[in-house]
């Protein structure tokens, strides 16, 4: 299988498909010269049987034969193209009974060595897939729990990419794996959760309303739910407080064992690469110091953030970003903070039909930008001398 692209959204997609829906293992990727695709496309159809039919594809995989995947992407500004080799590696016969799990793995770490690739689920953050502000990366989803705690969001610069056949024992300070683990907690304890505190996690329970809840009914439920000793003296507002301690507590004590008894999914998506993090908040700094003499500029960088390839990480990371930027300008600019145009609109990733059926189509399309590409730089360098002839 080929897919060509041009559009940054459509190669990250193509890639993002070769990975969850091809369910490659296996990757490695380069750079070629626009002037040799052809001739190194060939000998990689050849190579690698990448024209073969979906049928001979499923029959292959059914089979636990290895299936390769080609992902080319244009880049106008370098006039090359960088390609991704996917590949599906070595598994188990679907019909086979026999246990031939170490034959498979030596066969893979086999391919590994004579086709240079990498694992698709690593550890080691310089093997992760990248493509210009990209990184890969996974998120699970809860089902059936209420939203901000349905889904959490693994950083891939932190954890690399899950396998999800491996049973993870790894627990941090910031995001636990114990909530994706295979080990079934006392089930007395979880039933006890449920009874108790289920109101708190699952979303066919509804939370209780706390707008008009009388001072007696909080009583009455820190009494009741937590046992907890109250001082009926205390104000609305104390015993308020108190409740919502509680509830945090019970949060925090009880996420893990809930999440790791329902019904989960890995998901692949995409999220900002560190780099690009880390030179948009370098760029964003020093424009909010600006905002009182020169606003638009603040505004023009956070609409090109809401610009982005928006994949679900991607949508996730902005709504973070976005909630800390909004507290600094609020903080640092308060008379300037409701002046300030924010941009409203997220756009989701829709899908994108497969655009070229060869590389002829494909090729055509190529030159036509890069005929533009030079019709534009040649413009810029005649109003730029221009410029330069008038000043003199």
């Amino acid at each position: 299988m080929i897919i060509y692209t041009i559009k940054t959204t459509d190669c990250l997609q193509a890639i993002l498909n070769c990975v969850s829906v091809a369910k490659a293992q296996f990757w490695m990727s380069s750079t070629i010269s626009a002037f040799k695709v052809s001739a190194v496309l060939q000998k990689m159809i050849e190579k690698y049987d990448l024209h073969q039919t979906d049928q001979a594809r499923r029959t292959k995989l059914r089979k636990g034969q290895p299936v390769w995947s080609l992902v080319l992407h244009y880049e106008v500004a370098e006039k090359g193209v960088r390609f991704w080799l996917f590949c599906t590696g070595f598994r188990q016969n679907r019909r086979s009974k026999k246990d031939c799990t170490d034959q498979i793995e030596a066969l893979n770490e086999q391919l590994k060595k004579t086709e240079h690739l990498k694992c698709v689920m690593t550890h080691n953050p310089d093997e992760l897939i990248r493509f210009k502000d990209y990184v890969l990366g996974q998120y699970v989803v809860y089902d059936g729990l209420q939203a901000g705690i349905s889904k959490q969001y693994f950083s891939p610069y932190q954890f690399g990419l899950i396998d999800q056949n491996v049973v993870m024992n790894q627990a941090t300070t910031n995001l636990s794996f114990r909530s994706i683990d295979d080990v079934d907690p006392q089930r007395g304890k979880l039933d006890s959760i449920q009874r108790n505190f289920g109101f708190l996690f699952y979303a066919e329970q509804q939370r209780p309303q706390y707008l008009g809840l009388k001072k007696t009914d909080v009583i009455v439920q820190l009494r009741k739910i937590y046992g907890v000793t109250v001082d009926e003296t205390a104000s609305y507002n104390v015993l308020m407080q108190q409740l919502f301690k509680y509830h945090r507590r019970i949060s925090q004590r009880y996420l893990d064992t809930v999440q790791s008894n329902v019904e989960k999914k890995v998901t692949l998506t995409w999220y900002f690469d560190q780099h690009y993090l880390n030179q948009f908040s370098h760029e964003l700094r020093a424009k909010l110091m600006d905002i009182p003499t020169r606003r638009y500029l603040f505004e023009d960088s956070m609409k090109r953030l809401y610009a982005k390839a928006n994949f679900h990480g991607v949508r996730h990371q902005i709504g973070e970003i976005n909630a800390r930027i909004r507290k600094l300008v609020k903080y640092n600019h308060p008379n300037f903070y409701d002046k300030i145009e924010w941009p409203k609109n997220l756009h989701y990733v829709r899908f994108s039909p497969k655009k070229y059926e060869n590389l002829e189509q494909f090729h055509a399309d190529c030159m036509q930008l890069t005929h533009l590409k030079s019709i534009n730089d040649a413009t810029s360098s005649m109003m730029i001398l221009r410029s330069q002839y008038e000043e003199e």
